[in-house]
């Protein structure tokens, strides 16, 4: 697969630092978890790697503490699906808790088993637990409530009463709503929209747009 359509222009700088003709595997951006992608213009026998790869990443140990690094090791090919799946990582490896993962390790340490400054590196981390607030009309008073990330998106379009493409993942919690929502569905063709043009008004998009470059994704 062609490198750069993997990673996206964010990844340029990181993979101009890789030696394409020596690396078997490769990290290409620096995050939370360690995504580990194999180049298969070097390996003929992907699955072999992978798995000789998370057998060492799951027996690996901080020389400083004896703990081990990563709690667990994922194949791309289980988590992800769709006509874009192949672009995703190769490897997820999850780390143990009080690690992560990340460029600033790479690039500003000589050892990759180092402290990290949260002031001046990585101002905070991830959960694999995290909080979900759901309050507003017609939403009764829960204590306890088990639901997946990918659930908030399909429900909260069906709580706006925009049909649901049905190649979402996560599913619609119309039981956190009194009455229960009864969400909608529409077909979705890769490459094509999802839902009708004309959803936002020529106001909200540049709302929209002011706001998604206030957070400094545009």
């Amino acid at each position: 697969h062609d490198k750069k359509s993997r990673f996206g222009a964010a990844a340029t700088t990181a993979l101009g630092r890789i030696d394409w003709d020596r690396s078997r595997a490769f990290v290409a951006i620096g995050s939370v978890f360690g995504c580990i992608y194999i180049n298969r213009d070097l390996v003929g026998n992907v699955d072999t790697l992978a798995s000789e790869l998370a057998e060492r990443l799951l027996t690996l140990t901080d020389p400083h503490t004896g703990r081990r690094v990563v709690a667990q090791v994922f194949r791309g090919q289980d988590l992800f699906h769709g006509p874009y799946a192949l672009n995703g990582p190769d490897l997820i490896a999850e780390p143990t808790e009080d690690y992560t993962f990340g460029a600033p390790s790479l690039v500003a340490h000589t050892s990759p088993f180092s402290d990290i400054d949260f002031e001046l590196e990585i101002p905070g981390g991830h959960h694999p637990d995290g909080v979900l607030v759901w309050v507003g009309k017609g939403v009764p008073p829960r204590h306890e409530l088990r639901a997946d990330l990918m659930d908030i998106a399909p429900t909260i379009l069906a709580r706006l009463g925009v049909p649901v493409p049905d190649h979402m993942d996560g599913q619609v919690r119309g039981d956190l709503f009194q009455p229960p929502l009864s969400p909608t569905f529409q077909p979705w063709q890769p490459g094509g929209e999802a839902v009708d043009s004309g959803v936002y008004s020529t106001e909200d998009e540049e709302a929209l747009r002011e706001r998604l470059a206030g957070l400094g994704y545009l």
